[in-house]
């Protein structure tokens, strides 16, 4: 049974002084979002963020993607003339989410998803929160494999092999297409204590905003070699279930909003902030990848 918790937030904007752009009136609408279970921890330790939807936070390098895209999810909303009434469903992992979304069980996943690995037929998209080749990827190893690795193309990676989610479709096509050795786990933790473990070489994982660029899941710390990125080509969406009441409501509001949001450049200083867009890999080498076979 999953767990729900209605949340009305509209009152609270009463009392609390906007931080956002100047924004029109808005109307009241029940929105259910899925969560993930890092979603909730996070949630749970800073009510503040589900309470006021992030209103009066400020986006720093400590957040995770995920706080970030429930933040921006808020703010394009909000931008776009709607005050969300949230209803929260939580999902133990990213496969059950997206398949309870399938379903309608949900109006939007709380997270950006792949454009191409969507159901159009099932889903509304809105405009990307990150375009097309603009998510990059580090090889991710254990520090002391970083400090001997010597590789400088696809033919010095295949060397090694590779960990990933089982869940992660656009992260295994990548890999094969990069023709490495793929092993996969059901769980994110997993993946740095397979690396640990000498069960993998590397996984893939987006770019700290730290010095060394240093990942930390379980107290297991990898590092990025240096000099290399992988290139996602695909863009990251909102998805918004068609059949649900006021879908096209909620897909104008988002719309409007990430436009405004991307064109005052605020969601791409977002990702920067976070590292996502990591300004300190710009002209390190690109081993992969220009194009992806189409999802089956």
């Amino acid at each position: 049974m999953h767990l729900k918790s209605t949340i009305l937030i509209s009152f609270l904007f009463i009392f609390v002084q906007p931080t956002y752009a100047q924004i029109p009136p808005t109307i009241t609408v029940p929105i259910t979002l899925g969560l993930l279970p890092s979603q909730s921890k996070i949630f749970n330790s800073n009510g503040k963020l589900i309470k006021n939807c992030g209103e009066g936070l400020t986006v720093d390098k400590t957040w995770q993607r995920v706080k970030l895209e429930f933040y921006i999810l808020c703010e394009a909303l909000h931008l776009g003339g709607i005050t969300p009434e949230f209803t929260f469903i939580h999902y133990p992992n990213h496969k059950r989410l997206y398949l309870q979304s399938l379903k309608g069980e949900v109006t939007i996943p709380s997270v950006s998803l792949w454009e191409s690995y969507l159901a159009k037929d099932i889903f509304y998209t809105t405009l990307p929160l990150l375009d097309k080749s603009q998510f990059e990827l580090g090889i991710y190893m254990l520090p002391s494999k970083v400090l001997k690795a010597d590789i400088k193309s696809l033919k010095d990676l295949r060397k090694y092999s590779a960990v990933t989610h089982i869940a992660w479709k656009l992260d295994i096509t990548t890999l094969q297409e990069m023709e490495v050795d793929i092993a996969t786990t059901i769980s994110y933790v997993n993946l740095y204590r397979m690396v640990h473990a000498n069960r993998a070489d590397f996984t893939l994982a987006a770019f700290a905003n730290n010095p060394t660029m240093q990942q930390t899941i379980g107290n297991i710390s990898l590092l990025p070699v240096k000099g290399i990125k992988i290139l996602i080509p695909d863009a990251r969406v909102f998805a918004i279930y068609k059949q649900w009441p006021q879908a096209t409501l909620i897909l104008n509001s988002l719309q409007k909003g990430l436009k405004i949001l991307r064109n005052t450049g605020k969601l791409a200083q977002y990702y920067q902030t976070i590292g996502v867009i990591n300004p300190a890999v710009k002209n390190w080498k690109v081993l992969c990848c220009n194009a992806l076979k189409p999802p089956e």
